[in-house]
């Protein structure tokens, strides 16, 4: 069966926003600072970086601002909103390839973001990345109601599609959230494996594994 629709993540596939952590934090820590000098450089940003459970997770600004009960101040939701680029899409960029590789691909595919997020966050990001106009359908957790990995989220861009699953391919950087949820819908999954990560032993098995975005058109050849 011929694809007819790729489904991309957005965050850490189309564009780099793991990658654009340490910049954020300067700047949440610098909008602080303005209205609460005492909040300490140093222990801010390691708290930050803090690890957690989840694969590449981190404690995050938001936590951190939680935690020091700035989270109601004007300076805390100010460095809230640029935690999640509010303010700060400047530091978005596309990862490598991306904007040179949608364009042929949507002459081609029918091509939809399927994202976890906030509506006016991720509709922020697509419109600083300039990369829309090649995006036939926006799916985003928070206007459909179900969060990926949830089947039913791409089981939704399914329908906007109009394509069945063995005609849809799913492109993300998580296992955890992108290939088990294509799986679960019945869609076939390429894993976009540009962090060297080590999948679990329960994991899902990909149908196909890239490392650069620039790999993709080959592989869809392939499969």
């Amino acid at each position: 069966m011929t694809f007819r629709a790729i489904f991309f993540d957005l965050d850490d596939t189309l564009c780099d926003t793991t990658g654009t952590r340490s910049e954020r934090t300067e700047r949440c820590l610098a909008r602080l600072r303005r209205d609460h000098p005492d909040v300490d450089p140093d222990a801010f940003v390691e708290r930050v970086f803090e690890p957690t459970n989840a694969r590449r997770g981190i404690r995050g600004v938001p936590r951190v601002i939680d935690d020091l009960s700035l989270a109601d101040s004007p300076a805390g939701r100010d460095a809230s909103r640029m935690w999640f680029f509010v303010d700060a899409y400047d530091l978005l960029r596309p990862l490598p390839s991306v904007r040179e590789t949608l364009p042929a691909m949507s002459d081609k595919y029918s091509l939809s973001i399927v994202t976890n997020g906030q509506d006016d966050i991720q509709r922020g990001k697509l419109s600083h990345l300039g990369l829309g106009e090649h995006i036939r359908h926006l799916v985003i957790s928070a206007n459909v109601g179900y969060e990926k990995p949830d089947p039913r989220i791409f089981e939704h861009a399914l329908e906007l599609a109009g394509v069945s699953a063995n005609e849809a391919l799913v492109v993300g950087d998580r296992v955890e959230t992108d290939v088990v949820g294509a799986k679960a819908a019945g869609i076939r999954a390429v894993w976009f494996d540009h962090w060297n990560d080590e999948p679990h032993a329960n994991d899902p098995r990909p149908d196909a594994v890239i490392t650069a975005f620039e790999q993709l058109p080959s592989v869809l050849e392939s499969l």
